[in-house]
């Protein structure tokens, strides 16, 4: 019986109530941001979720609906194409009722003119789709083009005409044609001289029309508001944040853009790092970020001891024992450690499932410093699972993520040693301190990755990364630029992750040479803008 350890949640009521109250004071004529940082461990994707998740009472929020949207970037940060982002959030709020034809007929023009032959994003409640597409339960009765119904919408814009070859290969539903026709001066944003704007000018319009859309649905609703919650932030930025920010992140330009453009929405940032550095060349966000910061830190004997009853370990000594071995460090008085407090709820269902006496001694911590106590405790919940686990898991904390090609090519890359088989791949992602993304990739807590890496001597460490670069290395192979797709994308990432950690001599001839197919393909669908995105609003 493993621990219900997602749904317990202690001692972070004044984070939830400053949430809360800036929810009560959202403007319809502007955004608020908040950000809760702190390091790996500390709980800040536990607050995340449970603010997504929480039930907000009328009381709290001045009888005000509340729309949500999580933008999860766990393990997957640059990975995820800033367009393909922007439509996470617009499914989030489109679920809770918020129509989105402006950002729609953006996006249906963005990919038609960019990336025609990939397939189109699956939305929710769409507005526009191909003509080769059905609309699910729509009759095909009640579907037009949207080609023979533009040139309406068109009149209302001048100069737009001879741009609209495009609109023939989509279609609406009719009943939401009446809808669409209210956001036809949208459209004028989208032309330049009768033509269609190309690349990164459609690709930055983007957050505008979402925020269009926004507001309509502010105009008609005036007690909404909007949360957006975006986790694991810190993957953006080098160093988490902490290093030197010498260029533009396109997927934060496209989010600070959607913030400024937005009425009536609560950003909340959950980061390693405040954003004091990251957003310090953005005037607008650095006076957003004045008294809106949050450090989350360890947690109090007596919250501990309320999680831990919840689960519930019932004997007193044991939940003693338990709280003693999750301080950060040795001193009765620190707080606890919340990652650790996981990790040995987990030692803790592990003995009960296997039927074995527990004592207080199991419990026990004799480092003195955190890095030390993570490392030892880690080593220790794995022994419950095996050597195989051990050593398998240990040659995956190189990766940044995984999958299961990934995992089957280092069990044959190290056919002696004691690994687990290939079959034993969803039972080893089911542990808790392995996250997965809906991509099929899994990556490991990050401060575990790094405890599990350092026990890795020299050779085995050099031995892991170049097994998982070949790999990656290979998947990201494209002998021209029509093979490119996002798989290979994804791939690509990877290998220079782990490129970087190998550091190779070879690294810039062979980033150039694996790279050029991408460069020829990005060069097809339009000029790529070093520059920030506009601010349009």
């Amino acid at each position: 019986m493993q621990p219900s350890q997602d749904n317990i949640f202690v001692n972070r009521h004044q984070s939830i109530e400053s949430v809360v109250e800036a929810i009560n004071k959202l403007s319809v004529e502007g955004s608020t941001v908040r950000v809760f940082y702190g390091p790996g461990g500390q709980g800040k994707t536990a607050l995340c979720r449970h603010l997504f998740r929480r039930e907000y009472k009328e009381a709290e929020t001045g009888k005000l609906k509340l729309h949500r949207a999580f933008l999860d970037l766990h393990a997957r940060h640059s990975a995820l194409e800033p367009e393909k982002a922007l439509v996470i959030i617009r499914n989030e709020f489109a679920k809770s009722g918020v129509s989105m034809p402006a950002f729609d007929q953006a996006l249906a023009l963005m990919w038609e003119t960019t990336r025609g032959e990939e397939p189109f994003p699956v939305l929710t409640n769409p507005w526009l789709g191909k003509t080769s597409e059905a609309f699910g339960a729509v009759a095909p009765e009640a579907v037009v083009k949207v080609g023979e119904t533009m040139a309406d919408i068109v009149a209302m814009v001048p100069g737009i005409g001879a741009g609209l070859s495009w609109a023939g290969r989509w279609s609406i539903d009719k009943t939401k044609l009446a809808l669409l026709k209210r956001s036809h001066h949208h459209l004028a944003r989208l032309f330049r001289d009768g033509e269609p704007k190309y690349g990164e000018e459609l690709k930055e319009l983007l957050p505008w029309m979402l925020a269009q859309d926004l507001a309509y649905h502010l105009d008609k609703n005036p007690r909404d508001r909007f949360l957006l919650l975006i986790d694991e932030y810190e993957g953006l930025f080098d160093q988490g944040g902490a290093g030197n920010r010498r260029q533009e992140t396109p997927l934060d330009d496209l989010l600070r853009s959607l913030i400024k453009c937005s009425k009536g929405m609560l950003a909340c940032f959950f980061s390693r790092e405040p954003f004091d550095k990251i957003w310090q060349h953005d005037r607008d966000m650095t006076q957003a970020l004045i008294g809106s910061q949050t450090k989350l830190e360890g947690l109090s004997d007596d919250f501990a001891d309320e999680w831990l009853q919840e689960i519930p370990i019932q004997r007193a000594d044991i939940r003693q024992a338990i709280i003693d071995g999750s301080k950060e460090d040795k001193d009765p008085d620190a707080l606890v450690y919340p990652l650790l407090l996981e990790l040995q709820a987990d030692h803790w269902a592990w003995l009960v499932d296997n039927h074995r006496p527990i004592q207080t001694d199991d419990f026990a911590l004799n480092e003195e410093k955190f890095k030390e106590r993570c490392h030892s405790l880690i080593n220790r919940l794995l022994r419950n699972y095996g050597e195989e686990t051990q050593n398998t898991i240990k040659r995956l904390a190189l990766a940044n993520r995984f999958d299961k090609a990934a995992f089957d090519h280092l069990i044959k890359t190290f056919p002696d040693e004691k690994l687990l088989q290939s079959s034993a791949f969803e039972r080893l992602t089911r542990l808790s301190f392995i996250s997965s993304d809906e991509d099929g990739f899994f990556s490991l807590h990050r401060a575990i990755a790094e405890a599990l890496a350092a026990d890795l001597n020299k050779e085995e460490k050099s031995q892991s990364l170049n097994a998982l670069f070949d790999h990656f290395d290979q998947r990201a192979i494209a002998e021209n630029h029509w093979l490119v797709d996002s798989d290979k994308a994804t791939a690509l990432i990877e290998a220079v992750a782990l490129a970087r950690q190998l550091s190779k001599e070879d690294y810039i001839p062979w980033l150039y040479q694996r790279s050029e197919p991408f460069r020829v393909a990005a060069s097809k669908i339009g000029t790529l803008s070093s520059g920030r995105a506009l601010w349009v609003c």
